[in-house]
């Protein structure tokens, strides 16, 4: 019996999951056998992945969001937003969204340690999934990188309530940077809009600490001070 509510397992049995059809192709064997491994673990995954982010939300996430959504801006003064309807729906259609990403991993990670270990034996195989499925690697990479988007997305809503019309990259500049978040810092675009790298908000890549700012309008001063990263 399934511990996720009935409404929201509803959700989860609909999400349909896209294999990356790049690089070398499958083997014969593969072939014939994948359709059924894919109908065993598929649930399973994605279940697991719905476990995992609502774990994650009530031990940092949800109190990232709601920091975003009490924290700075510049120029005109955005007060903080209360109330849970923001937070739930972010917890809702970005945990949805993040569940699809992480099982289509998990999918392509398990097809890629059968191809490696085949003919090795079961605990050969069984090791080498459980190591980058199961270690502390995966949660930290998890944790941190929804951390930083939540902080962020909680700003973007408390900018939104406050009439804001633009947000600014803020990169912290420091030897972590990649050249790619560096290239925003300071780029201001509306807020309804992407930025230059194709994201709403920061961050751009696993483990990004980059901040967002809002900013009420094209005649508010920008603060130029070094930033604090999101997270060390």
């Amino acid at each position: 019996m399934s511990d996720i509510p009935k409404e929201i397992q509803a959700m989860l049995d609909g999400i349909v999951l896209e294999e990356d059809q790049d690089g070398e192709p499958d083997p014969d064997w593969l072939v014939a056998l994948w359709p059924l491994v894919l109908a065993k673990v598929k649930q399973g995954f994605i279940n697991a992945n719905w476990k995992l982010w609502t774990k994650a939300w009530q031990d940092v996430i949800q109190n990232a969001f709601d920091m975003g959504m009490a924290g700075d801006t510049i120029g005109t003064v955005a007060p903080a937003v209360g109330g849970m309807d923001a937070a739930m729906q972010y917890f809702m259609e970005h945990g949805m969204e993040l569940v699809k990403t992480l099982s289509q991993t998990d999918i392509q990670l398990l097809k890629g340690q059968m191809v490696d270990n085949w003919g090795k034996g079961e605990d050969a195989f069984k090791a080498a999934f459980e190591d980058q499925y199961s270690g502390p690697a995966r949660l930290d990479k998890i944790y941190r990188t929804e951390y930083c988007k939540a902080q962020n997305e909680g700003i973007v809503v408390r900018a939104k309530a406050a009439g804001h019309l633009l947000k600014m990259w803020r990169c912290p500049n420091d030897e972590r940077s990649c050249p790619e978040c560096s290239a925003m810092d300071f780029e201001v675009v509306p807020i309804d809009e992407e930025f230059s790298g194709g994201v709403m908000t920061p961050g751009l890549h696993p483990f990004c600490r980059c901040v967002l700012i809002s900013v009420a309008d094209e005649n508010s001063e920008i603060d130029e001070s070094d930033v604090e990263p999101i997270i060390e």
